[in-house]
């Protein structure tokens, strides 16, 4: 695409994500996440850091079984920083700078061979599937060159320390919460299984959830058989 005209300068954004053992925290761990963002035409630079609820780490981290997730803390400022900075990016060609190799090709291809494939749809920049429509180039910044490192820590003086002034700024009340509701709508969350009461109850709520496991399976299996036939016939009918 050739774009004719004047052309507005583009948007710079920095991010980060950290995680840590934590053996006071019910998890066992502590997560955060930060973005700088700066804005040439205005020289204005700003900031966010926060800090991952419980409710959105017991989800990342599978009920405590994970230990480690900074991939999925380093994708959550770029899916925050589309909403905090949406009227900025709009008609922009955009600049996001990342020191972790792995989310910086998830956000390029949109998908992840892990679970938490569902985030990466989420903080995609692919311009086709964001209301802003930004031109991005996505590149790695060394760690120790990353200005985000210091709010994805809750250390926020670090910038003022390498001469910064970036004015802070709050996400939106409830972010994080809207987050957990559409990685549970989007991911079908796995089912729990039942509580278990008396005895009698027991076997009834245990019944019911095989069946509705096994109806699950079956009708999978009914799918990809006709998928499997599907894809014959049409084989067939190109060797005849």
């Amino acid at each position: 695409m050739v774009r004719v005209g004047p052309q507005r300068k583009p948007l710079y954004l920095f991010t980060d994500g950290s995680c840590e053992p934590d053996e006071e925290a019910r998890l066992g761990i502590k997560a955060a996440y930060g973005a700088v963002m700066y804005d040439p035409e205005d020289e204005c630079v700003e900031t966010f850091g926060a800090e991952i609820s419980e409710e959105l780490l017991t989800l990342l981290s599978r009920e405590g079984s994970k230990r480690q997730i900074v991939g999925q803390s380093e994708l959550i400022p770029c899916h925050a920083a589309q909403i905090v900075w949406k009227d900025r990016m709009i008609g922009r060609r955009i600049f996001l700078y990342t020191d972790y190799e792995a989310a910086r090709y998830g956000l390029i291809k949109s998908t992840s061979p892990t679970q938490n494939k569902r985030l990466d749809r989420q903080t995609s920049t692919d311009p086709r599937k964001r209301p802003t429509r930004p031109t991005r180039g996505l590149r790695r910044v060394p760690s120790a060159s990353n200005c985000a490192d210091g709010p994805s820590r809750n250390r926020f003086e670090i910038l003022t320390d390498l001469g910064i002034k970036a004015r802070k700024i709050e996400l939106p009340r409830g972010y994080e919460e809207e987050l957990v509701k559409q990685w549970k709508w989007n991911g079908k969350e796995p089912m729990p299984r039942p509580v278990l009461t008396s005895s009698r109850s027991a076997r009834a709520q245990e019944e019911s959830y095989l069946t509705t496991h096994r109806d699950r399976r079956r009708r999978k299996m009914e799918s990809c058989a006709g998928l499997i036939v599907s894809q014959g016939r049409l084989r067939a009918r190109d060797t005849v």
